[in-house]
């Protein structure tokens, strides 16, 4: 046990050091990857955007031709995941905006 805790000891000793000096090598990957993120997350955006408007133009097809959905439950149902994913829309939005500012602080820093 004594063996193991003189390891960790020497390599935190060997690590620790190393981190400090490369303060702002640590800053840029925090500030990449932040970008990283925003554009996976753009992405995933995009995807959403799509549903969205693919549920519109269903719901729109549903009020044109009733006759298609005589009880409205598909479009009731159309219009509840329609709402779900426009508030998840939001969110992403949302943490787009976060990830982008701070990446702007990781690299201004």
């Amino acid at each position: 046990m004594k063996k193991i805790i003189m390891i960790f000891g020497i390599l935190a000793a060997i690590i620790v050091p190393a981190i400090s000096l490369a303060g702002e090598d640590v800053i840029e990957s925090q500030a990449v990857n932040h970008m990283a993120v925003a554009k996976q997350y753009e992405q995933e955006m995009h995807g959403l955007g799509m549903r969205i408007q693919n549920l519109e133009n269903r719901i729109a097809h549903l009020s044109e031709k009733p006759y298609f959905d005589p009880k409205g439950f598909r479009r009731s149902q159309s219009q509840l995941l329609l709402t779900k994913l426009q508030v998840e829309l939001l969110k992403l939005q949302g943490q787009i905006a976060w990830h982008y500012q701070q990446a702007n602080q990781d690299s201004q820093s």
